[in-house]
């Protein structure tokens, strides 16, 4: 199966984005695992009324092909850590865009659909 064939990912993201602007509370946080096998996950942290700062966690991403997507993408490239940062707006998690982004972003993974074990998302307060 191929990976585009997996569009409830991107589903399963907007459903969670629409939960975590819910939230009545002010210092709260997200995470969503792709794949717990190969640490692979999204956390999101509110950094004020209008933006979110997205963090792509996973294994350092050392094809520089796709480095250079995902900088082009906007992100800031953790290459010694494997996280990669970037900030959005809440108009973004509103519309759909940033679940459209995030998912079009962990492609650069290139894992395999054995390697997805979506056990789900949490979204706590800090």
């Amino acid at each position: 199966m191929e990976f585009s064939d997996l569009k409830s990912i991107e589903l399963t993201i907007q459903q969670m984005f629409n939960e975590f602007l819910n939230v009545d509370h002010e210092d709260h946080f997200f995470q969503y695992y792709i794949s717990k096998t190969k640490n692979i996950y999204i956390k999101g942290t509110t950094k004020d009324k209008n933006t979110i700062q997205l963090e792509m966690h996973g294994p350092i991403i050392s094809n520089a092909d796709i480095a250079r997507l995902l900088r082009n993408y906007g992100w800031e490239i953790g290459e010694s850590s494997g996280t990669n940062i970037i900030n959005s707006t809440m108009q973004e998690f509103k519309n759909g865009n940033a679940a459209l982004f995030i998912f079009q972003s962990l492609r650069a993974y290139d894992i395999s659909y054995d390697d997805i074990n979506f056990e789900g998302y949490e979204i706590k307060t800090l």
